[in-house]
C-alpha cells in the first residue's frame, strides 16, 4: 500500500490539525495560534506552537515540526504510513482505501515483522555466543594506537570485540574493531537502543558515540561512560535515561556539536566539545587525559553556573510583575566596555558635566560607522547570515542634557576623516574636469563621504551611492527625521521614506528610480545614525509611529541630568580616542587568495549567542501581548548582538595589535561582555524608554485600573462579570478588550485562567499580589472611598 493511493490533503482537511493535537496537549489560544506544553521534550513554559492556517506544528524548544500526519505518527511511535491510515478511517471512501486493502495490508505487515523479528532473534543469539566463546583481552595493536586501555572488552580471531547491551541488561548485538579501527557490527542484530558501559555510576553517566572516545573519558574523568556507537543512536538512548531520571552528560564529536547542543538543551543537561578536531580521544592523544578533564571541569562549571542563573530568573519571572513601578535607567557600567571607550567616557563625562553612558554609546555608535562595512561576521555556521557593525543610538533628554556636546565630542575624529576625504574627493574632481571632464572618456571621481547631518532620503542616496563602506548620520534633533518621514505619509512619500531608511539599517543593494535622473543600483546602503531627541516629542512620535520597527531599531540611551563640569584637564582620554576612530577607519577585512572573509564565532561565542536567541525568543514571546512595540525592539537584539561583537572585537584588535585585519574569530569572553552589556545596560534603558512613552502595557491604564479594584476588593478570583461591578473604566471595555487586559494581567503573574470555557472564562488572582501590593492596596481603598465620599458631598448626601 503506497502513499500515492490517499489524497493526502483531504485527510489533512478532515482531521483539522489544531483539534487532532488538543486530544492530546492541552492548548492555549495565543492570537491566531494555541500553544502548550510540547509532547516531544520535557519543558514547564509553553514553546510548542499550532498554526491552523498554515497546517503545522512548531517547537521553538526542541525543533520538532510538521503536519497532522508527523503528528501522529511522533507521538504514537509509528509509520507515517500507519498514521495515515489512522486518520483517513474517518472517511474510507475519500481516502480510495477498501476493507480488502486494508486486510491485505495487516496481513502483509504482520508476516514481515513475524520475519525481522525471527532474523533478529537469531542475531543476537549468534552475537551472544560469540561474546560467551571470546577470551578477555588485555592488549590490542588498536588500543595501543589509540592510547587507552581495555574496559571490559573481549578478542576474537586478533579483533577487538565490544558488548552492547540493550535496556534489559542482556547482549543484543557486538561490535569488532581491526587492528586499521575497521569495525563491523552482528549482521542482522539489533543496535538501536544498545550501549556499553564504561566504570561504574558515581553520580552521571557521560555518553558519548565510540569506545576509544569513552574510554579516554573514563580515564580522565573516572565517570560512568555509556558508549552509543553513532550519533542517532546517541540521541535515542540520552533521551531514555534522561526520561528514567538518570544525570547525564553528552561528549559530542566535533562534527555533531550542533546537533547535541540542541539535544542539551532539550534534555536540560550538558554538553562537552573538545578542543581538538573529532573527538575527546584525539584532545587525549595530543594534550594528555588531564586536558580532556579540564575541558570536562569547565563546561561542567559553566552549565552549573548558567543553571543557576536561570533558576533565578525563572524564580523572578513567577513574581508578579509590580505595574506602576518606575523604571529607571541603569547607571554607567564599569569593566565592561573596551577600555578605550570607558576611558573616554568617564574622563571627558567628568570634565563635561554629562552622563558618561551617553558618550559611551555615542563613541560606540561612531566605532560602528568608521568600520568598514565589508568587515563583516557570519553570524550562523550553517546559516548564510552575516551582519556589519551597524547601530542607531537615540540620546533622550531635555534639552540641559548636553546631547549635542555629547555627540560633538563622539564624533570630532569622524568630522575630521571626513572633511579629509572630502578635501581628495574636490581635489580628483578638478582634476578630472582640467583634464575635459565627460570629453575625456573617464567617469566621474566618485565623492565618499563618511557623515551626512540632516539629511533627506534623496540626499542620502546620493552621498550611499559613492560610500559602499558606510556612512554616519547625525541627527541633531530626530523628532524631525522622523517629521519629515510622517509629513509625506498621506501621500505614500512616508512609506517610501521608511523603506530606504529601513534599508539602511539592514545595508545591502538598493535600487533607485528618478523621473529625470534615470535608474541606477546602490551597491551598498549602510548607513549608522546618532541623533538627539526630547522627551515629550519622542512620546507622541512613538504612540502614533506606524509599527513597520523603524524607530524600535534605535538604541534609546535615556540620559541622566547634566552636571556642572569641571574647568581641569581630562588627561589625553579625547585623543587617544580619536586615535581610535583612525585606526578604525584603515582597519580592513580580512582575505586570502579567494577574496575577501567574513569573520566567525568560536565555539564558546557561539554558545553564548545561541542562549541569547532562546532568552530573547521567550522575551519577545512574552511581551507581544503586552506591549508590541517592546517586543519588536527586543526582536531587534538577535542582530543587534554579533553587530555590537564585531565592535568590541575590532576595537580590541587595534588597540593590541598593528595588523591592517582583525583576527578570524570573534571570541567567548568578547562575546559575554557584549551579552551582559546588551542586558544590563542596553535592555534597561528599552524597559525604562518604552514603559516612560506608552507604559508597561500597550494598554496601561485600563491593565492599572482592573489591577486597582482586584487589590482594593482583595479578590481571589476574577471573570468578565468582575468588569461590570468595577469602575467607569472597567465597565467601558468590551468582552474583546477585557480579555486582552485579562490576558497581560496573566503574562504579569496576577492571575492564572482556571476556566477555559468560551463562554465564562475565569482566572485564579495569585495570592502573591495581595502580600506584595499590600500598600497599594491600602492606596486604592482610600482612593475609591474618597472619590465616593466626594460624590456623595456634592449630592449633600
Amino acid at each position: 500500500m503506497t502513499g500515492n493511493r490517499y489524497d493526502w490533503d483531504a485527510i489533512r482537511a478532515l482531521n483539522p490539525i489544531e483539534d487532532v493535537i488538543a486530544r492530546t496537549v492541552p492548548l492555549k489560544r495565543a492570537g491566531r495560534e494555541y500553544k502548550g506544553l510540547c509532547p516531544f521534550h520535557n519543558e514547564r513554559t509553553p514553546s510548542f506552537h499550532v498554526m491552523p492556517e498554515k497546517g503545522f506544528y512548531h517547537c521553538f524548544g526542541c525543533g520538532a515540526h510538521g503536519d497532522v500526519i508527523d503528528f501522529v505518527a511522533g507521538t504514537q511511535g509509528i509509520s507515517t504510513m500507519d498514521a495515515l491510515e489512522q486518520l483517513a478511517r474517518g472517511d474510507a471512501a475519500k481516502v480510495r482505501m477498501s476493507a480488502s486493502d486494508r486486510d491485505a495490508r495487516d496481513s502483509l505487515l504482520a508476516e514481515r515483522d513475524a520475519e525481522h523479528e525471527r532474523q533478529r532473534a537469531t542475531a543476537t543469539a549468534k552475537a551472544r555466543k560469540r561474546w560467551d566463546d571470546a577470551p578477555e583481552c588485555d592488549e590490542h595493536p588498536y588500543l595501543t594506537r589509540k592510547v587507552v586501555g581495555a574496559h571490559s572488552c573481549r578478542q576474537e580471531a586478533g579483533r577487538l570485540l565490544l558488548p552492547i547491551y540493550g535496556t534489559d541488561g542482556e547482549i543484543l548485538s557486538v561490535q569488532t574493531i581491526d587492528d586499521a579501527g575497521g569495525k563491523m557490527f552482528q549482521k542482522g542484530a539489533p543496535t538501536k537502543g544498545g550501549r556499553m558501559w564504561i566504570g561504574i555510576h558515581l553520580g552521571r553517566t557521560v555518553l558519548c558515540e565510540g569506545y576509544a572516545t569513552g574510554a579516554s573519558i573514563h580515564e580522565a574523568t573516572a565517570d560512568q561512560v555509556c558508549v552509543t556507537f553513532s550519533k542517532g543512536n546517541m540521541v535515542h538512548v540520552a533521551r531514555e535515561l534522561a526520561a528514567a531520571g538518570m544525570p547525564i552528560v553528552l561528549a559530542a564529536d566535533t562534527n555533531a556539536a550542533a546537533e547535541m547542543r540542541a539535544l542539551a538543551a532539550e534534555l536540560g543537561c550538558t554538553v562537552v566539545v573538545p578542543t581538538v578536531e573529532k573527538d575527546f580521544n584525539d584532545q587525549a592523544v595530543a594534550q594528555g587525559v588531564t586536558s580532556v578533564l579540564a575541558t570536562f571541569t569547565k563546561a561542567l562549571r559553566a552549565h552549573a553556573e548558567e543553571k543557576r542563573r536561570a533558576d533565578e530568573e525563572e524564580a523572578a519571572e513567577s513574581q508578579p510583575v509590580d505595574l506602576w513601578k518606575r523604571f529607571d535607567p541603569p547607571a554607567f557600567p564599569a569593566g565592561l566596555l573596551p577600555d578605550v571607550i570607558e576611558r573616554f567616557a568617564v574622563g571627558r563625562s567628568t570634565q563635561m558635566g554629562v552622563d558618561p553612558g551617553g558618550l559611551a554609546m555615542s563613541a560606540l555608535t561612531a566605532c560602528a560607522a568608521v568600520i568598514r562595512d565589508r568587515i563583516k561576521v557570519k553570524v550562523k555556521e550553517h546559516e548564510d547570515w552575516y551582519e556589519s557593525a551597524r547601530i542607531w543610538t537615540m540620546l533622550v533628554g531635555d534639552p540641559s542634557y548636553k546631547k549635542s556636546p555629547i555627540m560633538k565630542a563622539a564624533t570630532r575624529a569622524v568630522k575630521r576623516l571626513d572633511k579629509e576625504m572630502l578635501y581628495e574627493s574636490n581635489k580628483a574632481l578638478a582634476q578630472w574636469q582640467e583634464d575635459g571632464g565627460t570629453k575625456s572618456g573617464d567617469p566621474k571621481p566618485a565623492s565618499p563621504r563618511l557623515r551626512m547631518e540632516d539629511a533627506t532620503m534623496e540626499a542620502a542616496q546620493e552621498i550611499c551611492k559613492d560610500s559602499p563602506d558606510g556612512v554616519l548620520c547625525l541627527q541633531d534633533e530626530l523628532s524631525a527625521f522622523f517629521g519629515g518621514i510622517e509629513k509625506y505619509s498621506g501621500k505614500g512619500g512616508g512609506a517610501k521614506d521608511r523603506g530606504f531608511w529601513l534599508q539602511a539599517y539592514g545595508g545591502g543593494e538598493y535600487s533607485v528610480d528618478r523621473i529625470g535622473r534615470g535608474r541606477y543600483l546602490i551597491d551598498c546602503v549602510s548607513i549608522t545614525m546618532l541623533g538627539g531627541v526630547q522627551p515629550d516629542p519622542i512620546r507622541r512620535i512613538v504612540s502614533e509611529a506606524s509599527d513597520d520597527g523603524l524607530i524600535q531599531r534605535f538604541l534609546p540611551v535615556i540620559l541622566r541630568p547634566s552636571e556642572v563640569g569641571t574647568d581641569a584637564p581630562a588627561g589625553d582620554v579625547q585623543d587617544e580616542y580619536d586615535g581610535l576612530i583612525q585606526r578604525l577607519f584603515h582597519l580592513q577585512p580580512p582575505s586570502s587568495i579567494l577574496g575577501e572573509l567574513s569573520l566567525r564565532f568560536d565555539e564558546g561565542a557561539r554558545r553564548i549567542r545561541e542562549q541569547l536567541e532562546v532568552k530573547h525568543h521567550r522575551q519577545v514571546q512574552h511581551m507581544e501581548s503586552v506591549n508590541r512595540k517592546l517586543a519588536s525592539h527586543i526582536g531587534k537584539f538577535d542582530g543587534l548582538f554579533p553587530r555590537l561583537c564585531l565592535v568590541w572585537h575590532c576595537i580590541d584588535h587595534v588597540t593590541s595589535s598593528d595588523e591592517r585585519s582583525p583576527a578570524m574569530e570573534i571570541s567567548e569572553a568578547t562575546a559575554a561582555k557584549v551579552a551582559q552589556f546588551m542586558h544590563s545596560y542596553i535592555m534597561r534603558h528599552s524597559l525604562a524608554f518604552y514603559a516612560t512613552t506608552i507604559g508597561v502595557s500597550q494598554d496601561q491604564d485600563q491593565l492599572c485600573e482592573v489591577a486597582g479594584y482586584i487589590l482594593a476588593k482583595r479578590l481571589e478570583e476574577i471573570s468578565m462579570r468582575t468588569l461590570g461591578r468595577g469602575s467607569r473604566t472597567m465597565r467601558r471595555l468590551t468582552r474583546e478588550e477585557g480579555g486582552r487586559i485579562f490576558e497581560q494581567l496573566e503574562a504579569f503573574g496576577w492571575l492564572e485562567q482556571v476556566n477555559k470555557r468560551s463562554d465564562a472564562p475565569s482566572w485564579k488572582v495569585n495570592p502573591e499580589v495581595h502580600t506584595l501590593f499590600i500598600a497599594k492596596a491600602d492606596e486604592e481603598r482610600f482612593r475609591r472611598h474618597e472619590a465616593r465620599a466626594a460624590i456623595l458631598d456634592m449630592l449633600g448626601e
